[in-house]
């Protein structure tokens, strides 16, 4: 049997790697929080540069303690 090697490129600014900052934001908060938390998260975005949705869905076995605005601010970079 063949194997198969694939990988995923997006350039920087893509809403992909947005979306993986956020991910990686929400997981990061909660191991500070408690270092045995659970985290399964996924982030979704879609809109224009003049405005969104951005959608942060999963399971998380400790408060993350995120604000609205720290969401914000990874969206503007």
């Amino acid at each position: 049997m063949k194997s198969m090697i694939t990988a995923e490129t997006v350039s920087p600014g893509h809403p992909d790697k947005i979306a993986d900052l956020i991910s990686d934001y929400v997981l990061t908060q909660a191991l500070e929080n408690n270092s045995a938390s659970k985290v399964a998260v996924e982030t979704f975005l879609t809109g224009t540069k003049n405005g969104g949705l951005v959608l942060v869905g999963g399971e998380i076995s400790e408060i993350a303690n995120i604000s609205s605005e720290d969401i914000n601010e990874i969206v503007k970079l």
